[in-house]
């Protein structure tokens, strides 16, 4: 897989997930597959990407699972890395270590607080996000409790049901 082909999706996933700060796309091609690995787990299924980011975002999880991409074969990977454990992909929606299932989603904790913070900086409202999301079963996430908070924010902005005037829900 090419750099090139790599900083192109990073620049999309940066805009796509409004990433702060952005993906940093001077990285060497082992550390940009990481870090595109993360965001892609922050994609949710709404969110719309181009076939050619999707192509990459493939080919870097494949090569994650020690399988070899569907397209453009490369050299296959060191075994050292198949034996690593899977990292777990989060959806939103995590279990407790006890084995007990969230009773609400992140974004889901985002348009509630969203709703009730009229008023509010955004900061504040991703912390008070992450923690209803804790206090339904969750583990504390403030990256992902970012991203959507800052998702709900976008979506309602362009439906107009809120505006925001510099970091403030008004």
């Amino acid at each position: 897989m090419e750099q090139n082909t790599l900083v192109k999706a990073a620049k999309e996933l940066n805009v796509v997930l409004g990433l702060k700060p952005e993906i940093d796309i001077k990285q060497d091609l082992k550390g940009l597959k990481e870090v595109l690995r993360e965001a892609a787990d922050l994609l949710e299924p709404e969110d719309s990407i181009s076939g050619q980011t999707q192509k990459v975002i493939d080919q870097i999880m494949d090569e994650q699972e020690g399988l070899e991409p569907e397209t453009e074969p490369e050299p296959e990977p060191e075994p050292a890395k198949k034996e690593k454990k899977e990292k777990k992909k989060s959806t939103g929606t995590s279990q407790k270590k006890t084995g007990s299932p969230v009773k609400i989603t992140r974004l889901q904790t985002a348009g509630k607080v969203i709703r009730d913070g009229k008023g509010k900086n955004i900061s504040d409202l991703i912390k008070t996000a992450d923690a209803l999301f804790v206090e339904n079963g969750g583990d504390s996430n403030l990256k992902e409790s970012r991203s959507a908070v800052n998702k709900a924010v976008q979506a309602l902005v362009a439906f107009g049901a809120i505006k925001v005037e510099g970091n403030v829900i008004k």
